[in-house]
This record gives C-alpha cells, structure tokens and sequence, in this order.
C-alpha cells in the first residue's frame, strides 16, 4: 500500500498541475507562445512561468507554515487585482507584437521553417538574445505573480497550515511546485504545436497571436472586476 507520506506528495503533484491549468494562467502562456510558437521557445516560457509560480508558491508558503500566519483577504484581493492589470498589459504587449509576427519556410531560412515576431521589413539574422532573455524574465514574473493570487492559497497554502510538520510542509510546496512546471511545460508545448497548425500563413499567425492576446486582456478585465 502507499504510504501516507506518498500520498500526501502525489496529491501534491496532481493539485499543482491542475492549479497550473487555470484559465488565467493559460491565458498569460498562450499570449507568449502566440508570438514566438517554436517548440523550445514555447516549452521555455512554460517552464519559466512554472517556476516563477513555484518560487513564489514556496517562499510565501514556509512563512506561513513557520509563523502559522494566515494570508490575510485583503491581501489576496489585491494580488487579484495586480494580476488583472498584468494580464491586459500581456494582451496589449502581445497584440502589438502579433504586427510584427513573420513565418520563415524552409526554403528561405537555412533548411528549417519557423514563426517569430521580428521587425520588418529587411533581412532578419538570428540576434534575438536580448529580448528572448527580456521574454524568458517576463514569463517567470508573471508565474511569480500568479503564485500569490487566485487559487494557490486554497490549492497549496491551506493543506500546508493543516500538515504541523514544516519539513513536510516544505516538500509538500516543493512537490506542487513541480507538478505546476510539468503541467505548463505540457500545456506551452501542446499552445505551440495547435499555433503553428492553424498559423499556415503569417495573417493566420498573426490572427492567432491576436486571439490569444484578446483572450489575455478579456481574463484580466474580469479578474479585475472580481478583484473589486
């Protein structure tokens, strides 16, 4: 039979991965993979965003459980709020980004086809470190901010106040945090492969990018009005 601390630890991995599939969470990672759908790229804000939902997750998570301190309302309110104004600046962010959205076919592009946002027009050269590392910093502060807000007290912050052991607690955060990657590293890969099955053209790509940023501002209007 499986023994009660194992038990504890894979409900703690199913709890994580399914809070990761929120709709505003999706929402935030479909509105980045929308503008740079390549497999690895997409898969990399996933991931990122899953560990900045994680750290936040487990560093607010240990001082509860340490201090036996509940997260006050008030608090959680606002982080809502916050999370509601971050998801329209994405959507604006990532609907502007959707004019610049170019689809590279093999033939033009050293043997291998992609979709990426880059000015245009003129030749394009693959410089793109500075913004992907701006991209990747964003994702994780976004993940961050999702990790104090919505559900993640009740998912992860009010099974570790009921578990009396801090070590225990620790690995509790520790095990939902890594549920929560896996499942958004899934969900970014499986975002990027539909895009870039319905983005044949760069107006299909672009049409796409676009959805996912309105759907973005749309999630954060309504966190913000539930917020108030």
């Amino acid at each position: 039979m499986m023994s009660d601390l194992a038990a504890v630890y894979l409900a703690a991995f199913w709890l994580g991965a399914a809070h990761a599939l929120e709709v505003d969470h999706m929402v935030a990672v479909g509105a980045f993979v929308g503008t740079k759908p390549r497999l690895g790229s997409a898969v990399g804000f996933g991931v990122r965003w899953g560990l900045g939902h994680a750290a936040a997750v487990l560093v607010v998570g240990t001082l509860v459980a340490a201090s036996g301190l509940a997260v006050p309302e008030s608090a959680s309110r606002w982080a809502e709020f916050a999370v509601g104004v971050m998801l329209i600046a994405i959507g604006a962010w990532a609907f502007n980004l959707a004019r610049q959205i170019h689809v590279h076919t093999p033939d033009r592009h050293g043997g291998h086809g992609h979709l990426h946002a880059h000015p245009a027009p003129g030749p394009h050269e693959h410089h793109h470190s500075r913004a992907d590392k701006r991209h990747s910093h964003l994702s994780t502060l976004v993940g961050a901010a999702h990790g104090l807000a919505g559900t993640a007290p009740v998912a992860a912050l009010i099974p570790v106040t009921l578990l009396g052991d801090l070590g225990l607690a620790i690995g509790y955060l520790a095990v939902f945090g890594i549920g929560t990657v896996a499942a958004m590293g899934l969900y970014a890969a499986l975002a990027s492969l539909a895009v870039q099955r319905a983005a044949s053209s760069e107006k299909a790509a672009r049409g796409v990018a676009r959805l996912t940023a309105s759907a973005s501002v749309a999630v954060g209007v309504w966190w913000i009005a539930a917020s108030l």
